[in-house]
């Protein structure tokens, strides 16, 4: 009469072991990148706001010299220049 197997062989633990990590490893390496993708992400939006804070304060204490262009050479060839100016933060 055959015995019936109860349980798992080594062979079988060891396999399984390996396949858990194998994809702990792949998990982890993924992990571990986003780390620096939110610092990166956190680094530009506080630049934007540094600029914007520093554009509207030299709006606000220099208004007649803020932004560096005179208002009496605006013509129709460089009007476009004008509005970018005004409408963009400094890069």
């Amino acid at each position: 009469m055959m015995r019936r197997q109860r349980g798992f062989t080594l062979v079988e633990l060891l396999a399984v072991m390996a396949i858990i990590g194998i994809l702990a490893g792949v998990v982890a390496g993924s992990i571990s990148g986003l780390g620096a993708n939110g610092q990166n992400a956190q680094i530009q939006s506080d630049t934007r706001i540094m600029e914007t804070g520093a554009d509207r304060f030299f709006n606000d204490s220099f208004p007649q010299t803020y932004p560096v262009v005179n208002p009496d050479t605006i013509t129709t060839e460089n009007w476009m220049a004008w509005i970018l100016l005004l409408c963009l933060p400094v890069m």
